[in-house]
């Protein structure tokens, strides 16, 4: 149950001993939408002494487990108790001198399964300090599931065997529910059914209400005016206001056929008006009757969608959450592999200086400054110079052209893709002192076509 109406007037204090930030927010929030755990319970005196050991002992084991429940906070609220008496010697009363401060702890802390057992009905402001131990595990709140356990059952001992009776064991009903995030979420689902509430309340009083009709009552002459000088025999019509619509107060038979036959016809007019009026005032009652229940119909329908609607969002909310996880699961499982993956790999410099210094001929090896052609018997068999920077520099003068180093092994297709000017220059000079073809150019310089290796070479010799 999401949602638990309070009829009575709420207490004007909001202060409660669970010390969390957000508590009197968390009862305004209650108090707004008319919901019962806005209020508060007043805490058993902890200093207070009774003269039955009983009830002293029920008080000081309440507050043993309220601060097993959440031991700092209401500490905290239980050290603003007061209870101090008058001393033996004055003369003033005692009640004048006594001074009591009591604490207390907002509904809101407690179970929802006890409020739901014992404030569903709006009509009790307070829980009970404590219940049997069969009635508790009746309502499912002691054992693994519930919110007590074993250890908030007091037992009243039997003083000449020393062991407890068992007939005496009952659950002491502490505030156990402290998650203000939890609240909120619970604020939510009560405003929702807090509307409809609102919605039937306002449709029963509107249903309850009867507009304000006028009344025609007809009665007849006295017979003095009938016998006498009076100038007519029919009374007026009264209005008055009636709850239940217009009433009809007709004479006897015998007194209307006693009556002169102008004054009957005058009468019986009269009589036939005051029926038309009756009829159209219950022709107009009977539509609004069942235009007003057409419309509780499609109010009745319209909270059934919705509470199926709401049946349905928490379904969904409950497969989302485990799709969530799921998908948690999986990332978290990703970054691991990822992570892994990425240990293993060498970064890009190190993939390049790898192929700079591999033994065969690419693209990379014979255009880099540090690649194959550091040696001068390869670099003039290649290119025809010994030393593979003078070889660069007399390009980059002769020609006007930029040297880049490369980065890829191969080009892709695609405008301003291709190989450099540098690139393009050094692989006419492999042409030019070498009897390689072009597929073997291409192959080296990581050109795929061959007709673009021809393009380069008529390019550079003409």
């Amino acid at each position: 149950m999401n949602y638990f109406h309070f009829q009575k007037k709420y207490q004007t204090r909001t202060a409660c001993i669970c010390g969390l930030d957000k508590c009197k927010d968390v009862v305004k929030a209650f108090r707004k939408i008319e919901d019962v755990r806005g209020n508060v319970q007043r805490i058993p005196n902890s200093i207070a002494s009774s003269r039955k050991s009983s009830i002293q002992s029920v008080n000081e084991f309440y507050i043993k487990r309220l601060l097993a429940h959440r031991r700092d906070g209401n500490k905290n609220g239980l050290s603003k108790q007061r209870n101090e008496r008058p001393p033996k010697k004055t003369t003033r009363s005692t009640a004048s001198c006594t001074k009591k401060e009591d604490v207390f702890v907002a509904l809101w802390h407690f179970d929802k399964v006890l409020l739901q057992q014992y404030l569903s009905s709006g009509n009790d402001t307070s829980l009970p300090k404590m219940i049997d131990k069969k009635m508790a595990i009746a309502h499912g709140i002691l054992g693994a599931d519930g919110c007590y356990s074993n250890a908030d059952i007091h037992k009243q001992w039997n003083d000449k065997k020393k062991i407890p009776i068992l007939e005496s064991e009952h659950v002491v009903l502490v505030p156990t529910f402290y998650s203000v995030t939890e609240a909120f979420n619970d604020i939510a689902k009560a405003t929702v059914s807090f509307e409809d509430f609102q919605l039937v309340r306002n449709a029963e009083t509107k249903l309850q209400a009867r507009p304000s009709i006028r009344s025609s009552t007809i009665s007849l002459c006295s017979s003095q005016d009938c016998n006498g000088q009076s100038n007519s025999l029919i009374s007026n019509l009264s209005n008055s206001k009636k709850r239940k619509g217009p009433t009809l107060n007709m004479d006897s038979v015998r007194s209307i056929q006693s009556l002169p036959k102008r004054q009957c016809t005058e009468y019986l007019n009269a009589l036939h008006s005051s029926i038309d009026e009756y009829k159209k005032w219950a022709s107009t009652e009977i539509n609004r009757s069942s235009t007003e229940i057409n419309r509780l119909n499609s109010e009745i329908n319209r909270l059934n969608q919705k509470a199926d609607q709401v049946d349905i969002y928490e379904r969904l909310l409950g497969e989302a959450q485990v799709k969530i996880k799921q998908i948690e699961l999986e990332r978290d499982a990703a970054c691991k592999e990822l992570k892994e993956s990425n240990d293993c790999k060498f970064d890009e410099d190190d993939i390049l200086e790898k192929l700079k210094r591999m033994g065969g001929l690419n693209r990379i090896s014979l255009v880099s400054k540090n690649g194959v052609c550091t040696n001068p018997n390869i670099c003039r068999q290649l290119y025809g110079f010994r030393d593979f920077e003078f070889c660069v520099d007399f390009l980059e003068t002769a020609f006007e052209i930029k040297y880049e180093e490369p980065i890829q092994s191969t080009i892709s297709a695609g405008y301003n893709k291709g190989l450099t000017d540098i690139e393009q220059c050094l692989l006419t000079l492999v042409y030019t002192n070498t009897r390689w073809g072009y597929d073997i150019l291409g192959l080296m310089f990581g050109v795929a076509s061959v007709s673009t290796v021809g393009d380069y070479i008529i390019k550079w010799m003409p």
